[in-house]
């Protein structure tokens, strides 16, 4: 089992390779505000940042829409965490578990982006 870090990497390099634009908050930026921050930053980073989607695909659509995409990259025995489960509510967030599903959802986001 590939860990999820590494994952989320794979993906990283992926979007990179394909030309899909994302964003990600880094585990180590958000580790790192959650201990050194100042009282402010760390209440904002637990009350809107906690259970962010790993990552956020986005596609110009030829009628000059936007589309995004929610994806949680998880382990093949991955769960999500409670604060997970409390920002995804009422959102698409697609959920992969492993590589496997992880570069298929990635390359269907970026074949449908083609115009």
């Amino acid at each position: 089992s590939i860990p999820e870090k590494n994952l989320q990497a794979m993906a990283e390099e992926l979007c990179a390779n394909l030309g899909v634009r994302f964003f990600r908050i880094p585990d180590k930026l958000l580790s790192y505000l959650k201990m050194n921050a100042t009282t402010w930053v760390r209440v904002f980073v637990a009350r809107y940042l906690a259970g962010v989607p790993d990552l956020m695909l986005f596609k110009a659509l030829p009628d000059g829409r936007n589309e995004v995409l929610f994806l949680e990259i998880k382990t093949e025995a991955g769960k999500l965490s409670l604060s997970q489960q409390k920002w995804h509510s009422g959102l698409t967030v697609k959920i992969s578990y492993g590589w496997e599903e992880t570069e298929r959802i990635i390359k269907e986001f970026a074949v449908l982006s083609t115009p």
